[in-house]
């Protein structure tokens, strides 16, 4: 598999995950070519730095059951970040 051909799709508490593995992936073979987040952000020492380059789509409907963790506003500041 070449450069560029995996899609990441994390979901609620599970988007901090594949914002961890985007970052690993910019460092090392770059697999992966577009990350989705739905409903979910970043844990605060996420290597936010590596990531640039990447593609992303946030996707949040704003009807979460824990908002502060896995909502909008995890979001909002991965977008601000």
């Amino acid at each position: 598999m070449g450069a560029g051909h995996v899609l990441l799709h994390g979901f609620s508490q599970g988007a901090h995950v594949v914002v961890e593995i985007t970052a690993l992936d910019r460092g090392q073979a770059q697999l992966v070519l577009l990350t989705l987040l739905e409903s979910g952000g970043t844990r605060d020492q996420a290597p936010l730095a590596v990531l640039a380059g990447s593609h992303w789509v946030l996707y949040c409907a704003g009807r979460d059951q824990y908002a502060d963790i896995t909502g909008c506003a995890p979001m909002r500041r991965a977008v601000a970040s």
